[in-house]
């Protein structure tokens, strides 16, 4: 586990996801508690992509690709599951204790009837359901096309339609980021859970197609990924 958690969790990553997190509080002002998930949910589901989209192209970059493949299958399987938990369980640290952030620097009202902690929880919930999904699919589209710029891209264009006005033509089911509340003058945002239900279900669909893919050997001559593998081939 120490292994796994310095190859997920270098100096630099923890760096830039706390600097993505303070730019946030200072670019996104908000007035009242119920507004706080409106601004962190979308805003951390890119940060989790970028995030998670190197746990496994980081064996290209450190020229391990050529023994991590050796391994037995179980071990690779565990070996992915760990990053991947690893991942979330810092990046729900992250905003637990970035959500506070907002508290102290905006002093937001609470004027919904529902009690701050709850409001709290639900937008602990929401951001790790997002993160989860946006962390897979970026991880996933990374090691499907074997080429990180190419899957933190395709990331960032979904990210633009799924947060964009766009998304309103799409069924609530289909929408990661709808928020119940956005439409009805009730005080307060809630998460639509059932649309973020089935972003999970989706993720983890695409997580047994990862223990596939870790699976397969390397291909040391494709575009890309050559530069990173088996010097010695």
């Amino acid at each position: 586990m120490k292994y796994e958690a310095k190859i997920t969790l270098p100096f630099y990553k923890v760096i830039y996801s706390m600097l993505f997190m303070v730019i946030i509080i200072l670019v996104r002002p908000i007035s009242s508690y119920s507004e706080i998930i409106s601004v962190l949910e979308s805003s951390v589901a890119l940060l989790a992509g970028v995030f998670m989209a190197d746990n496994y192209y980081m064996e290209y970059m450190s020229d391990r690709i050529s023994t991590y493949y050796l391994f037995p299958f179980k071990k690779k399987c565990i070996s992915l599951l760990k990053r991947i938990v690893i991942s979330q369980v810092y990046l729900i640290a992250l905003i637990a204790v970035f959500y506070w952030g907002f508290v102290l620097m905006y002093h937001p009202t609470n004027y919904s009837g529902v009690s701050i902690a709850m409001l709290y929880i639900q937008c602990v919930c929401a951001c790790a359901t997002s993160m989860f999904f946006m962390g897979i699919l970026c991880f996933t589209a990374t090691n499907l096309l074997r080429n990180i710029g190419i899957g933190i891209g395709c990331l960032f264009l979904l990210w633009l339609f799924l947060t964009s006005s766009i998304t309103r033509i799409l069924p609530q089911l289909l929408q990661p980021f709808k928020l119940s509340g956005e439409v009805v003058q009730d005080g307060f945002l809630t998460p639509y859970w059932p649309s973020r239900i089935l972003y999970v279900v989706v993720a983890i669909g695409l997580l047994f197609l990862n223990l596939y893919l870790v699976n397969k050997q390397p291909d040391y001559n494709k575009k890309g990924w050559c530069k990173h593998g088996n010097k010695g081939k």
